[in-house]
């Protein structure tokens, strides 16, 4: 599976939007790849969540809330005009990190801010 940064930023708002303590994003087995993504998530430490896997493999659990980091995070790409430019500076690089997804959205955040 590659990993699909948009996915990530989907699902990242989805979960913010959820109510705090009642409800919970549920991993869909019928959609393989969020459900990688949703494990990626728990695994970056950008969200609380749980997961366990099927004896065949497919990933069964849940998020409950965002991390302070997965806030963090979101809060750098949650404009979608950021996202357009970040994802265009970042595809001249072809490998990136979440912690360089951040720095180039924050540069062009603090570029806007001093315009």
């Amino acid at each position: 599976m590659k990993l699909d940064m948009d996915i990530i930023r989907d699902l990242l708002l989805q979960v913010e939007g959820l109510k705090p303590y009642e409800e919970v994003l549920h991993i869909d087995s019928n959609n393989l790849v969020e459900a990688e993504h949703i494990e990626l998530l728990i695994e970056s430490s950008l969200c609380y969540g749980n997961i366990n896997k099927l004896t065949s493999g497919v990933p069964l659990g849940h998020i409950n809330r965002l991390t302070w980091e997965g806030h963090q995070f979101l809060n750098t790409i949650r404009d979608d005009e950021t996202w357009s430019k970040t994802k265009s500076a970042l595809s001249k690089l072809g490998a990136f990190t979440i912690e360089l997804i951040q720095k180039v959205a924050l540069n062009y955040i603090t570029k806007q801010i001093s315009h």
